[in-house]
């Protein structure tokens, strides 16, 4: 599968002996400087579970990552860091941009800050091939890609037929497709790189508020048309018509709570 994880691509942080990974997630702070004065005062750092669940917060959830590495080998190495999760507002590495050099047996510390809206997921991978690293990202959006050329041609296909027939269930069926696919693309993200160009620039918290906000309300709305489509498919109204004004009920509920 495209969003396969495989264990080869991803291995154990090199970090210096002695230490570990370590996350903070006290009070936001604006600068690095402004953590390591706060942090070497008070202290804050505990030790990164990456199986620990999610951080969450009221408003802004927000990290800050300690990665004490090491390069143990007799020759260069890069890394390529990835972060486990679509949604992120804003990824900051300070040192230098998601790529981790290292000459022989050099030793550098490296704080990863992180924040998005009301939760945040930090798990981490780290890359050693960065050739595969590209291999793996191509056959993620080969499958966006070929995804969305096929609900596109579903939707035409469909539109072609209602225009022909003028059956309400395709109507419905049109409009429940529309949304299941517009649920997709902001599970997978797509409306990242495909709108970024139009809107994201012109607003930093834009993605991040459209992936919460447009995830819940699609995900209700797609269950209240695929109760509408299938009802209408059925005939459920001149089958069973006690049955059809019990649906009506939760079908409205749905369309509306969304």
């Amino acid at each position: 599968l495209a969003f396969d994880k495989t264990q080869l691509r991803s291995e154990a942080f090199p970090t210096i002996p002695g230490q570990s990974l370590t996350i903070y997630t006290g009070s936001i702070e604006s600068s690095l400087e402004q953590l390591l004065q706060k942090t070497s005062k008070e202290g804050g750092f505990h030790p990164h579970d990456p199986h620990a669940p999610d951080d969450t917060g009221l408003g802004i959830a927000h990290c800050w990552i300690h990665l004490p590495l090491v390069n143990d080998s007799d020759q260069p190495q890069t890394w390529i860091l990835e972060t486990n999760y679509r949604w992120i507002d804003l990824v900051r590495l300070y040192e230098m941009h998601f790529t981790l050099h290292l000459e022989p047996g050099e030793q550098k510390h490296y704080y990863l800050f992180m924040r998005d809206v009301y939760w945040i997921n930090t798990r981490l991978s780290l890359w050693r091939d960065i050739d595969q690293y590209i291999h793996y990202i191509r056959k993620q959006e080969t499958f966006s890609h070929v995804y969305v050329g096929l609900l596109i041609g579903l939707l035409i296909t469909n539109f072609c037929v209602f225009l022909a027939f003028r059956y309400n269930d395709i109507g419905y069926y049109l409009i429940y497709l529309a949304s299941t696919g517009l649920l997709q693309c902001v599970n997978f993200n797509l409306h990242v790189p495909y709108w970024g160009n139009l809107f994201i620039e012109r607003s930093a918290g834009l993605p991040s508020g459209m992936n919460y906000y447009l995830f819940g309300g699609l995900l209700v709305l797609s269950a209240g048309l695929l109760l509408l489509f299938s009802c209408e498919f059925l005939q459920i109204k001149k089958i069973a018509p006690r049955v059809h004004r019990w649906l009506k009920l939760p079908i409205y509920v749905f369309i509306a709570g969304s």
